[in-house]
């Protein structure tokens, strides 16, 4: 699969408002209004309006790049009784949603909706439920679920979970430590907009022996 750097297409999107940000990436997800149809393209302009400028519905319609017959919102938000109808509907980046909203509040209930879109190898979820295990956060600590986790979706370019593998084998201490291995993901996570990435790369660069 031929991934999208999010690091350049991030250039671009700092010269439009995040609403617009996330018009742009819905529009080359489907082919509209002179964009030539492209998801990974989509996919990174949506992820920069919810990550870098924390648009919530911007993140739903992210989640929904991941799911088979996206709706996308065009709207500038999305009530949680709205996310509340579509879970109900089985709709699966309205379930990882809930778990986005609730991670704090209700840990617990946060884990049943992930574990529900899991279940349906929903990578967004995946990556969330990794990160659970790794911390603890609701459920006894499970590193080697958390590295099985964190893979799954870091194969799809989960930018998130190619960080946290990558942080996991660069501070070995919750697993071996090695330092090609966290070269490795960090890479693509940097190139996937994952900034932090990059100061953690030059750091490997000047204390460690390169690949």
């Amino acid at each position: 699969m031929a991934f999208v750097s999010v690091k350049e297409v991030a250039d671009k999107a700092q010269h439009f408002s995040v609403h617009e940000q996330m018009i742009i990436g819905i529009n080359y997800c489907l082919g509209l209004n002179g964009h030539e149809q492209d998801i990974n393209e989509g996919r990174a302009w949506l992820w920069i309006a919810a990550t870098y400028y924390r648009s919530f519905i911007a993140q739903y319609n992210w989640a929904l790049t991941w799911t088979s017959k996206p709706c996308y919102k065009v709207e500038k938000d999305i009530s949680l009784e709205e996310l509340q109808m579509l879970a109900n509907e089985n709709n699966l980046a309205a379930i990882y949603m809930l778990g986005v909203h609730f991670r704090e509040p209700d840990p617990m209930l946060a884990i049943e909706y992930y574990q529900k879109a899991v279940k349906e190898n929903f990578y967004p979820a995946i990556n969330n439920l990794a990160d659970i295990y790794e911390n603890g956060s609701g459920v006894e600590q499970n590193i080697n679920k958390a590295v099985e986790l964190y893979n799954i979706a870091a194969e799809q370019g989960i930018a998130a979970a190619e960080w946290s593998l990558g942080l996991l084998y660069f501070n070995g201490d919750l697993v071996d430590q090695n330092i090609p291995l966290a070269q490795y993901w960090l890479q693509k996570a940097e190139a996937n907009g994952w900034f932090p990435a990059q100061d953690l790369l030059i750091s490997i660069d000047e204390n460690y022996q390169k690949i």
